[in-house]
């Protein structure tokens, strides 16, 4: 069984010092637009609806560019940007034709690029002699002789084997 105890006394409320303010009046309640609407007391006439109309669109116009605005030529270049969907076939770029890009040159045969090949390591072949020569001119010669000539003679196996190939191929280079 529950046994029931008795309820404590209340306490009394404290007594708090709140400051009395005025009843607001009803137009003090009221927002800018409901304000307008009770105390313009009529019908507005037309040059006001109009002065007003003007300070509104006032608020609302854009502002003023602040660089320079574009010229024919330029209007002209983005118009043509335009027409061709961002590709244009021609611009022209601090007086140099820009384009699209000219096709690829076709694809060398091989033999093509073994001659080329051929060519460019006898051009390396020259380089490494000249380069041994001013060696020996300013005594350094026996320095690098060594060096030179094993890589002189790797060129000289490779031109044997690119030569062979362009022969086997038929036709001499």
């Amino acid at each position: 069984k529950a046994v029931e105890k008795p309820m404590p006394e209340p306490r009394p409320k404290p007594n708090v010092s709140v400051p009395k303010f005025r009843k607001k009046a009803a137009y003090e309640a009221m927002t800018g637009r409901e304000l307008m609407y009770y105390t313009a007391g009529g019908k507005k006439r037309h040059d006001t609806i109009r002065r007003e109309a003007k300070e509104e669109e006032a608020k609302f116009q854009p502002p003023a560019p602040k660089g320079k605005l574009l010229d024919d030529k330029e209007k002209d270049k983005l118009q043509k940007y335009m027409e061709w969907n961002g590709r244009p076939p021609e611009i022209v770029l601090n007086g140099v034709p820009h384009g699209p890009r000219p096709p690829p040159p076709p694809p060398k045969s091989e033999k093509e690029e073994l001659e080329e090949m051929f060519s460019m390591i006898a051009g390396e072949i020259e380089e490494r002699k000249a380069f041994l020569e001013d060696m020996a001119a300013i005594g350094q010669g026996q320095k690098y002789a060594r060096q030179i000539k094993a890589e002189i003679s790797s060129r000289v196996a490779e031109l044997e084997r690119i030569d062979h190939k362009i022969l086997s191929m038929g036709g001499g280079g």
